[in-house]
């Protein structure tokens, strides 16, 4: 198959985060045998480090198109004119995709990640008859309440899509109590680095770790207070959270505050190596979140061995069990802490060889590669 992946945009030196997603996919697909050409439609404001236009590059067999077109104004008026402004980002798309087309021919089928992308992969569609299957991740989706304007938005795509991919089971029961749509579940997958390796240290500090953008969403601020209220002994374990964002000086105060500053680390955005490490490095991962349509960085502590405590945010029923871990309502410090207390004197028992090889077989980058390449299959069969 030709796949057009409408994208983000592709992971850089610059913002390693950056359609990470969408790469593994691109990649994992491109190894059974399938031709990937991504195209990402970038309006972002930061235009001193991007080039106008659109740029193409190759990374293994994978042609990579972006289109930059500066700021597509603020976000009071894209609020304001949301019809006004789709219309431009298809405009847009449209261009880019037809130029690809010529360079790459026409593909197979679409397939978009996020409703902002899926919104715009679209116009191809109406215009083409190509068929999109869209694959949704968005937090927002995931909310029990979903803004009005967003509801309204996700109603009129969802219904255009030729299938649509749920990235919980979670998130695929939020989806039809929502917009009455039936969505597939494909859960993310793992990156090929994130794998067991044998713990050496010798000390006898119990390493809690957690990662996840600084942001209320992610729960940092009740882990920060289940921790103050384990009162655990203070010389014999750590927190180490890695990611940045808004909420880092508002943390940092709470972990002041409550004389938890040797204990507990904020060391900001690491690369992807630097995250394998810590993971390996660590003996229990930790996933506070408020709401997660899934939990990728979860399944990844997991890959490394780690058991894992997380609350009951949506995403994590689909891999958390009683053989890798616990479970706990969420902002409920007080449930919370008690979880922490117990995996810091059971954590040993786990079988952390076990914990990987579970999660590798069932989210690693072949076995999800292979569930998107059967939606994919099936979908096609139906337009011929």
């Amino acid at each position: 198959m030709k796949i057009f992946f409408v994208a983000r945009g592709w992971p850089s030196e610059r913002e390693p985060q950056w359609g990470c997603f969408e790469r593994d996919q691109a990649i994992a697909l491109s190894k059974l045998g399938h031709q990937i050409v991504v195209l990402s439609f970038d309006t972002r404001f930061r235009k001193y480090y991007r080039k106008y236009g659109i740029t193409h590059s190759m990374h293994g067999s994978i042609s990579v198109y972006n289109l930059y077109v500066g700021w597509i104004w603020g976000k009071a008026l894209r609020n304001t004119f949301i019809k006004l402004h789709i219309k431009a980002c298809r405009a847009f798309f449209l261009y880019l995709f037809e130029k690809v087309v010529k360079q790459e021919g026409m593909p197979d089928l679409i397939y978009s990640h996020y409703l902002g992308s899926s919104s715009i992969a679209i116009a191809a569609k109406k215009k083409y008859g190509i068929p999109v299957v869209g694959i949704e991740h968005w937090s927002e989706i995931g909310y029990e309440n979903i803004k009005k304007n967003i509801k309204q938005w996700a109603g009129n795509v969802y219904k255009e899509l030729d299938c649509l991919v749920a990235v919980s089971t979670a998130l695929k029961k939020n989806i039809e109590k929502n917009f009455g749509i039936q969505s597939v579940v494909v859960n993310n997958m793992l990156g090929d680095e994130f794998c067991y390796k044998p713990n050496m240290r010798q000390d006898a500090v119990v390493k809690f770790v957690s990662t996840g953008n600084l942001l209320p969403v992610k729960g940092f601020d009740i882990l920060i207070e289940a921790f103050h209220k384990a009162y655990l002994p203070e010389k014999n374990w750590s927190l180490t959270i890695i990611g940045g964002g808004k909420e880092y000086n508002h943390l940092l105060s709470l972990i002041n505050n409550f004389h938890l500053e040797d204990n507990i680390h904020l060391v900001g955005r690491k690369s992807r190596d630097d995250v394998v490490r810590f993971l390996q490095e660590s003996d229990i991962y930790v996933m506070s979140s408020r709401s997660e349509t899934f939990g990728v960085a979860a399944i990844e502590a997991l890959a490394c061995g780690l058991p894992i405590v997380a609350t009951r945010c949506g995403g994590a029923m689909d891999f958390v069990k009683a053989e890798n871990g616990l479970t706990c309502p969420i902002d409920d410090a007080d449930n919370l802490s008690e979880r922490l207390v117990y995996m810091f004197h059971h954590y040993k028992e786990y079988d952390r060889q076990w914990i990987s090889n579970d999660c590798r077989q069932h989210f690693s980058s072949d076995s999800i590669a292979r569930e998107l390449e059967l939606i994919f299959e099936k979908v096609i069969k139906r337009q011929s």
